[in-house]
């Protein structure tokens, strides 16, 4: 995986470099947060999506900037969620302003945050002895199962995109994109075999997509959205991809990118609802597994983001050999 972190970490560069907004206009924004005038700024990689900086002011608050470039204000539904999050007892980040702002012909949302402290999980793990990373994970298996406690009322994304009335009309919504799975696959050496083979596979086992209730989804829970101190959890972030569902899906996006290096075994233990691994649980994984496949592959081909179109085709290929 090592020359696919250094592509990975290659794209967020060239990404993050067309990022650029006036210091004056980040400053300003954090003086409407904090009250407080900024003397430090560093500015953060990591990330797919939003523009960001970890920023000190006089009165020594530490806070996170995000910047977003979308069209729609996606941080507000996102500060909902967190704010359903915490009510669980879920250590998230605490938003102190949502604030709308123009930068030239640009139309930037900037979401303040407090900052938690702790290194990313994702940073640490390679130096990390593997009872110390068995201990982290049971301890994100507790912190994801309240997650998974809080019920919403709409199936699919939190942001108000789209309104789905089951949790199968979100999963098969995929069907309208096969045109343009198909064609980003062709380009990464897929057959259009496999892709009917995969659409079939969720057709097939739909009954498997059946549920009474959307629990929240954290939507890209993982190491690089644990936030460690001292072998402990501070921190989750990133609730900007939250869904309402199924939770075995957030297990199958965790173990899709991480596979034993972060085991799915381990995180059961500290998870409290053991219901849902029952028997038809490995069914279910497979599945999400590949319909996360699906969805990347174009996805990373429309990104033109090489890493995760190397990642996505050898685990979208090994999942179609598992059936």
């Amino acid at each position: 995986m090592v020359p696919s972190e250094d592509l990975y970490r290659k794209y967020l560069e060239k990404k993050h470099s067309s990022f650029q907004t006036p210091e004056e206009l980040v400053e300003a924004v954090v003086k409407k947060a904090t009250g407080s005038n900024a003397t430090q700024k560093d500015r953060i990689i990591a990330g797919e999506v939003n523009e960001v900086y970890g920023v000190t002011t006089e009165d020594k608050q530490d806070v996170i900037v995000r910047i977003s470039r979308q069209g729609k204000n996606n941080f507000e539904a996102e500060e909902k969620v967190i704010r359903l999050a915490r009510m669980a007892g879920v250590p998230a980040p605490k938003v102190l302003l949502i604030e709308q702002a123009s930068s030239g012909s640009e139309n930037l949302t900037f979401c303040i945050e407090e900052k938690i402290e702790g290194e990313p999980l994702l940073s640490l793990m390679d130096s990390m002895n593997k009872n110390t990373l068995k201990s982290i994970a049971s301890e994100a298996g507790e912190i994801l199962s309240k997650i998974h406690g809080i019920v919403v009322d709409k199936y699919g994304p939190q942001d108000g995109s789209r309104f789905f009335e089951t949790w199968g009309d979100y999963i098969f919504n995929i069907e309208k994109r096969r045109l343009g799975i198909t064609a980003s696959a062709k380009l990464m050496g897929i057959e259009s075999g496999l892709i009917n083979s995969a659409f079939k596979l969720l057709g097939e086992n739909k009954e498997m997509f059946k549920i009474n209730k959307a629990h929240l989804l954290h939507g890209d829970f993982g190491p690089k959205h644990l936030l460690i101190v001292d072998g402990h959890i501070t921190g989750i972030l990133d609730f900007e991809g939250a869904k309402g569902g199924d939770p075995i899906r957030d297990l199958a996006w965790l173990n899709f990118f991480y596979g034993d290096s972060f085991s799915i075994d381990w995180l059961k233990v500290g998870y409290k609802n053991k219901d849902i691994f029952d028997e038809n649980f490995d069914l279910k994984m497979k599945l999400y597994r590949l319909h996360l496949g699906l969805d990347l592959l174009e996805y990373y081909g429309s990104e033109k983001n090489k890493s995760g179109m190397i990642h996505t085709r050898e685990r979208f290929i090994k999942e179609l050999e598992n059936f």
